[in-house]
C-alpha cells in the first residue's frame, strides 16, 4: 500500500488543563491503530507547556506517529468567551480554524479530548463526505436543540471528519463566525450550535458508533450502542476523572490513562475520587427530593420512607 494511503490525519484542540485527557485520547488511538497505519497529529495548543509536549511526544513508546503544535490565538474568539459553560472551554471555538490551517491535508478527523478509541480509524477517515463540508454524528439530545434553534439538523461536534479544501474554498469558517456574533443570545453549546445551524444541509452524517455519546443515566438501549462503538464520547459533566460510577465505560479512561505519563493521577482517583462518589451515591440512597412528574408535587425520601409536599397548596396557604 502506498505510504500517502496509509496516513490518518487527526486534530485535536487542548491547553495544560486537559492534557492529560489529551494524553488519554491520543493513547487509546496508537493502542488500537492498525499495523499499516501512519498517524500524523496536529494540536491546537491553547497553552502546553514545554514539559507537557514532551510528555505527550513520549507516547510514541506506544506506537510511531507525527506531530505538530500549532499555537492558537485566543483573542480570535474574544467574542465567544462569555459563552463558555462549566465543563467547556474556549478551546471548544479553535476547531473551527482546522481546514484553515492544514487546507493541504484534504482531509482531518477532529476528536474531543473526552474520548476513547476503541478501533483503527482508517474507517472514519476513508468516509465518503458526498461532496459535503464534513461529516458528524447526530447530537443524543438532538430533537431538543432543533427545537430550540429552529433548524432541522443538529450534530455533536466532538467528532468531525472535516474535507479541508472544500471547507476554505467556501469561507466556511468566516461564515460560521458571523453566524456566532449574530446569534449571541441563542448560543448554548458554542461551536456545535453554530456548526449545526450554518451547515445543517451540508453535513454527511457518520454512523453512531462513530461517536457513542456516553451520559451517566442512560436508557436501556444506550448500553447496547456503547459495547459496540468504535468511539466513546464521554458528554456528561460527570466526566471519568471526575466521578466512579463503576461501569466498564468509564473504566476505559482509566485503562489508557495507565499507558501515558499523567498515571499518577490514579493515586488522587482511588484515594480521593472514588470514595467521594461513593458517599454521595449513598447520600442519594438515604436522602433524595424530586419532582414528580406532571404534577406540583414534591416527593421526599429519606432512610427508605417517602413523603409527598403538594407545592401548589403550600403556595396558596
Amino acid at each position: 500500500m502506498p505510504v500517502q494511503d496509509r496516513i490518518i490525519n487527526i486534530c485535536l484542540c487542548c491547553d495544560d488543563k486537559y492534557v492529560q485527557h489529551l494524553a488519554v485520547t491520543m493513547a487509546s488511538i496508537l493502542k488500537n491503530k492498525a499495523p499499516e497505519d501512519l498517524i500524523r497529529f496536529c494540536i491546537l495548543d491553547g497553552g502546553i507547556s514545554h514539559l507537557n509536549k514532551e510528555k505527550i511526544r513520549s507516547l510514541s513508546s506506544i506506537g510511531d506517529f507525527d506531530i505538530d503544535f500549532i499555537e492558537i490565538d485566543s483573542s480570535e474568539f474574544a467574542s465567544c468567551k462569555h459563552l463558555k459553560n462549566s465543563h467547556r472551554t474556549l478551546t471548544a471555538y479553535y476547531r473551527l480554524l482546522i481546514s484553515d490551517l492544514k487546507p493541504q491535508w484534504g482531509k482531518i478527523i477532529y476528536l474531543d479530548c473526552d474520548i476513547i478509541v476503541k478501533s483503527s480509524l482508517k474507517e472514519l477517515f476513508c468516509t465518503d463526505l458526498c461532496e459535503k463540508y464534513a461529516a458528524m454524528a447526530d447530537d443524543i439530545s438532538s430533537q431538543k436543540h432543533k427545537k430550540r434553534l429552529n433548524i432541522n439538523h443538529y450534530y455533536n461536534s466532538g467528532v468531525i471528519v472535516f474535507d479541508t479544501q472544500k471547507w476554505t474554498s467556501n469561507n466556511i469558517t468566516a461564515q460560521i463566525k458571523a453566524w456566532i456574533e449574530n446569534n449571541i443570545e441563542k448560543i448554548k453549546y458554542d461551536d456545535q450550535d453554530a456548526i449545526s445551524a450554518v451547515l445543517e444541509n451540508h453535513i454527511c452524517e457518520l454512523d453512531s458508533k462513530w461517536n457513542a455519546q456516553v451520559i451517566t443515566k442512560p436508557l436501556d438501549w444506550m448500553r447496547e450502542s456503547w459495547e459496540n462503538a468504535n468511539i466513546l464520547h464521554f458528554i456528561d459533566k460527570k466526566k471519568p476523572w471526575k466521578y466512579y460510577n463503576g461501569d466498564k465505560f468509564t473504566s476505559e479512561y482509566l485503562k489508557y490513562l495507565r499507558l501515558t505519563p499523567f498515571k499518577g493521577f490514579l493515586l488522587k482517583y482511588y484515594t480521593l475520587i472514588v470514595p467521594i462518589s461513593l458517599l454521595k451515591k449513598f447520600a442519594q440512597i438515604m436522602f433524595s427530593v424530586t419532582n414528580e412528574r406532571g404534577t406540583n408535587k414534591k416527593i421526599i425520601r429519606i432512610l427508605g420512607l417517602k413523603f409527598s409536599i403538594d407545592r401548589t397548596k403550600h403556595a396558596s396557604a
